[in-house]
């Protein structure tokens, strides 16, 4: 028996979803949490990207819509960006291999596979993308005749001519990921600077209404800087970010442009109403759910995590015999609404 989907409403028994063979990966939920997609990859290396969706019927009941029995429909021959599905759940973003060798793309996909298309240029490789709001992305693209990237701006219309931002990245740039904060307000961006021979991380923040650039740090984490999330708190914007190896975080706050690092490894931030969930990663390599700003903690086992965007449950992949399962949760201010997670 292979990687097992299940999901958890509150304190009820696990209900499985999708019983699946593959390697499963990028779970992401949609901002209303009735729906889920994730990656899987097979033996022979390919990537298909699956979808299914839930709805509530009361607490701990839960209702298969796509499919019958435990199998999950098929959408597309490719992965997920980093949070794909569009604010108001229209569209997931996934990343594709272009017309011609080399090149990659952008796609936009209907939730049940209805429809499809690209956006934004059509050659030269798309590095990075997320959604500034319910109809527009932003995407790190470099074309196929510059080393330079270009960020632009492009709608979910298969015939939107991109508007590229004024950012100003150092020449020769290669970006490597870039988050976008709620809002669509500020995006982080995660890039290899330098020479060939001396390539460095280099994290910047990047105002998107008028492209005003900043490099974060110099800092240990932000010049190392890999996961990257955004949270709207009390105060203001907070990106929380980690570096490579060592998992150590930090957080820059939008307003006073002050980076902090901590003694903390952190996995993964996601937001809730008044704050963020952060979970973190242990010295014994299990996770911890933290509510910022409170000493509440929930220890989660091992795996990794997805919410959805309105965070008010909590994804769950791990590995445990006969093999991973997703658990989903409900979340609180409190803490963690689930009695059990097993």
């Amino acid at each position: 028996m292979g990687p097992v989907l299940h999901s958890v409403l509150l304190a009820a028994a696990a209900a499985v979803l999708v019983s699946d063979r593959g390697l499963v990966y990028e779970p992401a939920l949609s901002p209303d949490g009735k729906q889920v997609v994730w990656a899987r990859a097979d033996e022979d290396g390919t990537v298909s990207l699956f979808g299914r969706a839930v709805e509530d019927e009361g607490p701990g009941k839960q209702l298969l819509v796509f499919g019958e029995g435990p199998d999950a429909r098929r959408l597309a021959m490719q992965s997920l960006i980093e949070g794909p599905w569009s604010p108001d759940g229209a569209w997931l973003a996934a990343l594709s291999p272009g017309v011609d060798p080399g090149t990659v793309r952008l796609e936009l996909l209907r939730p049940d596979g209805s429809e499809r298309h690209p956006v934004g240029p059509g050659g030269g490789k798309v590095l990075a993308a997320g959604w500034l709001d319910a109809g527009t992305l932003v995407l790190a693209h470099q074309g196929s005749d510059t080393a330079d990237p270009q960020i632009l701006r492009v709608g979910t219309a298969e015939d939107a001519s991109p508007e590229r931002l004024a950012a100003k990245l150092p020449e020769g740039a290669r970006v490597l990921d870039l988050a976008v904060a709620p809002g669509g307000e500020w995006i982080a961006l995660a890039a290899l600077v330098g020479k060939p021979t001396e390539r460095s991380r280099a994290l910047f923040a990047i105002q998107v209404a008028d492209g005003a650039t900043q490099r974060l740090g110099p800092d240990a984490v932000a010049e190392r800087a890999n996961m990257m999330r955004w949270v709207r708190t009390d105060n203001g914007l907070r990106l929380y970010l980690t570096a490579v190896g060592s998992h150590q975080l930090a957080y820059w706050d939008a307003g006073s442009e002050q980076l902090t690092t901590t003694a903390d490894r952190i996995e993964t931030a996601q937001p809730v109403a008044k704050g963020a969930w952060v979970v973190a990663r242990s010295t014994d390599d299990t996770l911890e759910a933290i509510f910022v700003g409170t000493d509440v903690r929930n220890q989660l086992g091992s795996g990794f995590v997805a919410t959805s965007s309105a965070g008010s449950r909590l994804a769950l992949v791990r590995t445990a015999d006969p093999g991973a399962a997703v658990l989903v949760a409900e979340a609180s201010e409190e803490g963690l609404l689930s009695g059990e997670i097993g």
